[in-house]
């Protein structure tokens, strides 16, 4: 009599990775992107500081040359002040005589507050795109952790019907995708929820840290930054421990990035720690 094999909708994974390695994967792949998004800082700052120097040369040649009375009527307001500020300069709230000694102004203005918006653009734009990559590695480690540990989509309230699961070969793949449905349905709450969901599903508390209250400040930040252009929402003034005001610009600067860089490395590092421990 011949025997077979009993029939399973499971399929084997000759290739599959170990969960330490895939952990240790998702938290390298962080840290190099980190460590990517600290030079392209640096030398974003110093091409910038590069650009702005060769443009004041520039326009320093022009003022050089205006005439005794216009150079007179220059000096006298003060521009230097003016682009000194972080501020957008508004020169027709100042009253000019001479023409030459306008066009000067309005080329400098212009020159100084395009500085601006690119300053704020590249510091902004870094940090969004460390919020993303963190959230892309918590997202991925969530994933492995529900694929390794099936039995906690018990809990969830979510379900699928038969078309969703008939559209995939077998339950590994059904797992793979919701798994990575799951995880980034999670990530994509608020962080202090997220917070309670890694308490109350692995017993990894975030909010004991000492700097809990700026970690969640560079997310609310960042979303002020995609959805108010920077500055201070309703969200952000409920929820950050900082003293603003709404509508009030939510300025970033090196050393905010460089505070950002450190302890988003070192959640990272305590998440990859804890997990590893947990389900090796």
């Amino acid at each position: 009599m011949i025997k077979h094999r009993k029939a399973t909708i499971y399929r084997s994974n000759n290739k599959s990775e170990s969960f330490t390695s895939l952990l240790s994967f998702h938290h390298t792949s962080l840290k190099d992107k980190i460590s990517a998004l600290r030079v392209i800082n640096e030398l974003s700052s110093k091409v910038l500081d590069g650009h702005l120097q060769s443009l004041i040369e520039d326009m320093d040649q022009k003022i050089a040359k205006l005439p005794k009375k216009a150079k007179s009527e220059y000096d006298s307001l003060g521009v230097e002040m003016l682009a000194s500020s972080s501020q957008s300069i508004e020169i027709d709230d100042i009253n000019i005589e001479q023409p030459k000694v306008a066009e000067i102004i309005e080329q400098e203005a212009e020159m100084y507050n395009h500085r601006e918006h690119i300053r704020r653009s590249s510091k902004e734009m870094i940090l969004v795109y460390l919020i993303i990559i963190f959230e892309e590695f918590l997202s991925n480690v969530l994933s492995t952790i529900l694929r390794k540990r099936p039995e906690i989509f018990k809990s969830s309230h979510k379900s699928i019907n038969y078309k969703e699961a008939f559209q995939h070969l077998d339950l590994y793949e059904l797992l793979k995708v919701s798994s990575k449905k799951e995880s980034r349905s999670i990530i994509d709450v608020d962080i202090d929820k997220l917070d309670e969901y890694l308490s109350t599903k692995f017993k990894f508390t975030l909010n004991q840290q000492i700097d809990w209250n700026q970690f969640k400040e560079f997310f609310y930040r960042c979303h002020a930054i995609v959805h108010n252009y920077g500055y201070a929402d309703s969200t952000y003034v409920a929820k950050a421990k900082y003293k603003v005001h709404e509508d009030e610009w939510l300025e970033i600067d090196n050393v905010y990035l460089a505070k950002a860089f450190d302890i988003f490395e070192k959640y990272s590092n305590q998440i990859s720690v804890f997990f590893e421990k947990k389900y090796s």
